[in-house]
C-alpha cells in the first residue's frame, strides 16, 4: 500500500474519547497508528459527546483527521439485525453516500456490524475488518443467556462469518477466536493484540500507595457480575476484616449499588488514569466470562502493577513469564483473597510483580510491537 494512504475509519457506537470501555481503547490504538503513519483520514462514527468539555477535547484529539463525520443513528439494542440495518441505512444518506463514492486506500470496520458500510464502499482497494470479539458469543453474554435462544446463536453465528466475506482482511485481538474461526479462502487472517495508545504512561514509585485494592471497568454486565461475586465472596468475608479498602473506578460505578464505607466508588475519573494506578497496591481484574481480549489487564501491565485476576482476564493472550497471579475466583474465592492479602503485605513482591507485568506489556502490547506487526499485516510502510 502507498504511503500516507488514503482511509474510511468507521466505529459503530457512541464517541470513543475519552475512553469509557475497551472498545474505546482499541479505536484510539488504531487512530494512533494511522496518525503516525500519517494517513489522510475520514473519521465516521454513530454519535458526538454531548457534554460542551467533552466535545472540544474530542474535536481537539481528533483534529488531525481529513475529515470527521457523526452519523446520528437512532439508538438501538444489542441485535444483530437492528445493527445491520442501521448501518445498509446510513449507506444511502449523506454524508457517508458521498464518502463511499471515493477511491480509499483502506476503510477499516470494527465490528461486523458495521459490514453494509464496507460493502458500499465500492471503489475502496482493500477492506478490513477487526472483529474485536465473536459477537455471537459477546451478544448472549451482554443481554443473559436466558434472554437469548440457541436457534439464535446458531443463526448469529452463520450470519457473522457470511459477513466476513465482504472484507479481505481479518483481524483478531484474541488468538483463540482466531483459532475458532472458519477461514475462508482468500482471505488475510491476523490477531494483533492491541496496545495503550497514548504517550503518558509513567512508572513512577511513590510511597503514595493509599489504594489496597483496585478495580477499574464499564457497566455491562461480566463486569458487574464479577464484581457483585467479588464483594460478596471475597472482599466481606475475609478482606474487610483486616481493615482492606476497595476502590472502584469507571462505569461501573452507576449500575453497583454496594454501599459501604470500606468502599471507595469513584465513578469516572477525569484526572490522568495514571495516578490511580500508582496510588494502588493491588490491581484485581475479577470477570467470571468475557469475550474479546481483557483492556483493563493490559492497562494494569502497561502501569506495572501487581495484578490478581481470574482465568478470564487473561484470555486469548500470549502470556510470558507468570507477570500476574492467576486464580480461579469462582471455585477458590480464599484463594483468591490470600493472593490479594499476600501482596498487600509483602511490598518487595508487589514491585517484582509489577515489574513482570510491564515486562508483558513491552514485549507484548507496546506501540513499537503494536506497529510492527500491523506494518507487515497492512502492508502499510515502515
Amino acid at each position: 500500500m502507498k504511503e500516507n494512504p488514503h482511509i474510511l475509519y468507521v466505529y459503530p457506537f457512541g464517541p470513543f474519547y475519552p475512553i469509557t470501555s475497551g472498545s474505546d481503547l482499541l479505536a484510539n490504538t488504531h487512530l494512533e497508528y494511522f496518525r503516525r503513519k500519517k494517513a489522510k483520514v475520514d473519521l465516521l462514527f454513530y454519535h458526538r459527546p454531548k457534554k460542551v468539555n467533552q466535545i472540544k477535547q474530542f474535536n481537539e484529539m481528533y483534529s488531525w483527521c481529513n475529515s470527521i463525520h457523526e452519523l446520528q443513528t437512532p439508538w438501538h439494542e444489542l441485535r444483530y439485525g437492528e445493527f445491520l440495518c442501521v448501518a445498509d441505512y446510513v449507506t444511502k444518506i449523506e454524508p457517508l453516500k458521498s464518502l463511499l463514492k471515493q477511491n480509499y486506500d483502506l476503510v477499516f470496520n470494527n465490528y461486523c456490524l458495521t459490514a453494509p458500510i464496507a460493502f458500499a464502499a465500492k471503489k475502496a482497494k482493500i477492506k478490513v475488518l477487526e472483529t474485536v470479539d465473536h459477537l455471537f458469543n459477546a451478544f448472549p453474554i451482554s443481554l443473559g443467556k436466558k434472554n437469548q435462544p440457541t436457534c439464535d446463536l446458531f443463526f448469529y453465528k452463520k450470519v457473522e462469518f457470511d459477513l466476513y466475506k465482504i472484507f479481505d482482511k481479518i483481524l483478531f485481538i484474541n488468538q483463540s477466536e482466531l483459532d475458532n474461526t472458519p477461514k475462508i479462502n482468500g482471505l488475510s487472517y491476523e490477531c494483533i493484540p492491541p496496545a495503550w495508545p497514548f504517550e503518558n504512561i509513567t512508572q513512577k514509585k511513590t510511597n503514595n500507595s493509599n489504594v489496597d485494592v483496585l478495580f477499574i471497568g464499564g457497566g455491562n454486565k461480566p463486569n458487574l457480575e464479577g464484581l457483585d461475586f467479588f464483594y460478596n465472596e471475597i472482599f466481606f468475608p475475609y478482606l474487610r476484616n483486616k481493615n482492606i479498602k476497595l476502590t472502584v473506578v469507571g462505569k461501573v460505578c452507576n449500575s453497583w449499588y454496594v454501599e459501604d464505607p470500606m468502599v471507595t466508588k469513584l465513578g469516572f475519573y477525569s484526572g490522568p488514569i495514571s495516578e490511580i494506578y500508582d496510588s494502588s497496591k493491588v490491581v484485581i481484574i475479577p470477570i467470571l466470562e468475557g469475550t474479546g481480549l481483557s483492556i483493563k489487564t493490559i492497562e494494569a501491565f502497561a502501569f506495572g502493577k501487581a495484578i490478581v485476576s481470574t482465568p478470564s482476564g487473561t484470555r486469548g493472550m500470549n502470556i510470558i513469564g507468570n507477570p500476574l497471579v492467576t486464580i480461579d475466583m469462582k471455585n477458590n474465592p480464599e484463594a483468591f483473597a490470600k493472593a490479594i492479602i499476600d501482596l498487600i503485605e509483602n511490598p518487595i513482591k508487589r514491585d517484582e510483580l509489577g515489574k513482570k507485568a510491564l515486562n508483558q506489556f513491552q514485549k507484548e502490547h507496546s506501540f513499537e510491537v503494536y506497529s510492527y506487526r500491523m506494518d507487515k499485516f497492512l502492508e502499510l510502510a515502515s
